[in-house]
């Protein structure tokens, strides 16, 4: 397959939204308790935003104008800080592949891009969070030399 990575569009919407809506329910059928079902997990207004924004950036791989994965990424900086290093960091909000055609290399393509923007931008770090439920990411990110640096913890707490 001949894949593509560039900049998201706003024509992109339809194709994410579907993407995210696979994300969205994997999470939700995990986490009932924190995520509500939705058919609509991105609204068109929010995906324009994320555009516009300098901070975020979106990516999508395609190969012959069908999309089969994406990435939204936030540019997070340190300058200035007493206690923190300056650095900036490419921290990866939002991830998918088309489950269909995953264990493809499409995901490793995505990361591998990721990372030459952040050498070519100087940024020290690509980084994101991952629900400890999902092994498969887990593991795959594991896979592409990423490794665990905070461990998020929580107490459910009864009513």
């Amino acid at each position: 397959m001949d894949l593509t990575f560039r900049k998201g569009l706003s024509l992109d919407f339809e194709a994410i939204l579907e993407l995210k809506k696979q994300v969205h329910n994997f999470h939700s059928s995990f986490r009932p308790d924190f995520y509500k079902y939705s058919e609509s997990p991105i609204e068109k207004t929010e995906f324009e935003n994320i555009l516009k924004n300098e901070s975020y950036h979106v990516f999508v791989v395609e190969s012959k104008n069908n999309i089969y994965g994406y990435a939204i990424t936030k540019v997070i900086g340190f300058e200035n800080n007493p206690l923190i290093v300056n650095h900036k960091r490419l921290f990866i909000d939002d991830i998918c592949v088309d489950p269909k055609y995953r264990e493809m290399g499409i995901g490793k393509f995505i990361l591998k891009n990721l990372e030459t923007i952040c050498k070519s931008s100087g940024y020290s770090y690509l980084d994101l969070n991952v629900w400890n439920f999902n092994k498969k990411a887990i593991e795959f990110y594991r896979k592409n030399g990423m490794t665990e640096t905070i461990i998020r913890m929580e107490k459910v707490i009864e009513k």
